[in-house]
């Protein structure tokens, strides 16, 4: 006789589950991710709603590979349904950090979502008129900062190009004289707008370290370059890329391509605004 791949139990011959099992872990499964949804609105502390969503998972036979995933999966989405429309407040993303710290605890398992938490932190930390606490960095820097200049990221392996100053084809544009009151873009707006790099000068690859002052590029010790934000007239930002441009008078400037152009063009809008408002 069978055993139930839900519950363990016989389940007849020829048959490897319960109806009921499969039908209690279908609903499970479908009902899980908008209990996140719900908890962030909710005062549900976060050990209260990891303890209930453990009892859930039990008794609909939900196994732990699949409650790890649907966590992981589940989180993600909440963080990209708010960036989509605006800026996570800076409340909602303590509870969700809060609340992956304390499953990540439950189930002794990274839900690998730390870059993704941290770089909405930083662009809420931003829209509230705060400068976010510099990252940690392992060894010298290849730069001298500034008095009171502090790293909000580093972005590795990024091709530098030369392109037209007056290049603007597709992509999101912040002009610094006319940026809106809330300079914030959800990724889709970005649609499949593609850097314009037929004919641009390759300058080469390197690391660009992004502070609350200034976009430092560094090709090597010999090669490296600034421009601060508050010389920046324009930012055209495109999926893999961000054309800034801070002389127009000059025919071409700096288009970076690297590995998160959104969060980039984000973070330096905000920086804009923060120096002219």
């Amino acid at each position: 006789m069978a055993i139930c791949r839900y519950c363990g139990r016989r389940a007849g011959f020829f048959r490897s589950q319960h109806g009921e099992c499969a039908e209690h872990h279908k609903r499970a499964i479908s009902m899980i991710p908008g209990f996140f949804e719900k908890m962030l609105a909710s005062q549900l502390s976060a050990e209260r709603f990891t303890e209930l969503l453990q009892d859930t998972a039990k008794a609909s036979f939900v196994k732990r590979d699949e409650l790890i995933s649907l966590c992981k999966t589940s989180l993600g989405n909440v963080i990209d349904s708010i960036l989509k429309e605006r800026p996570a407040t800076i409340a909602e993303g303590q509870r969700i950090a809060d609340l992956t710290d304390t499953l990540e605890a439950a189930f002794s398992e990274s839900f690998g979502l730390n870059e993704k938490l941290v770089k909405a932190s930083i662009i809420s930390e931003l829209y509230d008129g705060r400068i976010p606490d510099p990252i940690s960095v392992v060894g010298p820097m290849p730069f001298e900062f500034g008095r009171g200049e502090t790293i909000l990221w580093i972005f590795n392996h990024v091709s530098a190009f030369r392109v037209a100053s007056d290049k603007t084809d597709g992509g999101i544009q912040f002009d610094a004289t006319e940026l809106p009151k809330e300079p914030y873009f959800g990724p889709a707006a970005l649609g499949n707008a593609h850097a314009p790099l037929k004919g641009a000068n390759a300058e080469g690859k390197g690391d660009m370290v992004l502070t609350n002052r200034n976009i430092h590029f560094f090709l090597s010790e010999e090669v490296k370059s600034r421009i601060p934000i508050a010389r920046i007239q324009s930012l055209i930002s495109y999926k893999e890329a961000i054309h800034v441009v801070s002389n127009p008078a000059r025919k071409k400037s700096p288009m970076y391509v690297l590995d998160d152009a959104w969060f980039a063009a984000n973070v330096i809008g905000r920086l804009v605004k923060m120096v002219h408002r």
